[in-house]
């Protein structure tokens, strides 16, 4: 089975009407400015062709709203899988004069199209020590990569430590780089082996770490359901995610055995 899978029509449905009866939680991946918000929320009910969410929130209570039409990336864990998908939002009571009585929820256009990927990919993997993986990254996000020997726009590397299908760890001696805040936009390039394979992705820095002259830097994937682009590069992530645990599980029973 591949590690993305499309869904057919009746699978998409239920799937949803198994989301609204657990009230599953779900986040939201909108574009705003400069950078990505991620909202957190809850399905509450459907309603013909729309689902409400409850009204979503952002993590530190920053003041950011989603207004109809909007296009979010929407992403949520059922069972053994993660599903994700692009929405478009219906209505928001920040659309209206006065606010209706349900103006905690959010109202958005059931999905045509969405995608899985099992739960498993996401979590954390050490890169194997007999496997390379390098990032390069830069400020405000893929779009913003430097072309030609552009000097404009910074562009630091490392070496990759762990990763999964949400995000990676890299490491850097004598980083000189910028001390990113948490939530700033960054564009990645990973490069698996040597520059066999490559990937841009959009990311948010998420923490820093200084420790015996290495930096280290985590940053989390966003945004990877919202292009053709983006789904191509979470399919090579998941599978290389899948490919270093299959070798981490076979050293182990190596271990056991011997």
């Amino acid at each position: 089975m591949p590690n993305l899978q499309e869904l057919d029509n009746s699978q998409i449905d239920e799937v949803v009407r198994s989301a609204v009866d657990k009230q599953i939680p779900v986040s939201l991946t909108c574009r705003k400015d400069n950078g990505w918000v991620i909202f957190h929320s809850r399905f509450v009910g459907l309603e013909g062709q729309h689902i409400l969410l409850q009204q979503p929130w952002v993590d530190g209570g920053d003041l950011h709203e989603l207004r109809a039409a909007d296009r979010v990336g929407l992403s949520f864990k059922l069972r053994h899988h993660k599903h994700i998908c692009l929405v478009t939002v219906a209505g928001s009571p920040g659309d209206a004069a006065s606010p209706p009585p349900d103006a905690d929820i959010l109202t958005i256009v059931s999905p045509t199209r969405m995608q899985r990927l099992q739960r498993r990919v996401y979590q954390r993997v050490a890169i194997p020590q007999t496997r390379i993986v390098r990032a390069s990254f830069w400020l405000g996000g893929r779009d913003a990569e430097p072309t030609g020997t552009s000097a404009e726009i910074a562009v630091w590397t490392g070496t990759v430590d762990n990763l999964s299908a949400g995000g990676f760890q890299m490491s850097c001696r004598n980083y000189t780089g910028p001390q990113l805040q948490v939530g700033d936009a960054i564009g990645v390039q990973l490069t698996f082996g040597l520059g066999q394979e490559n990937c841009l992705v959009d990311a948010q820095f998420r923490h820093m770490e200084h420790r015996d002259g290495v930096t280290y830097l985590g940053f989390q994937f966003v945004a990877l359901a919202q292009s053709r682009q983006g789904r191509a590069a979470l399919q090579l992530i998941s599978a290389r995610v899948s490919e270093f645990q299959r070798m981490q599980e076979g050293h182990g029973r190596h271990r056991v055995a011997s």
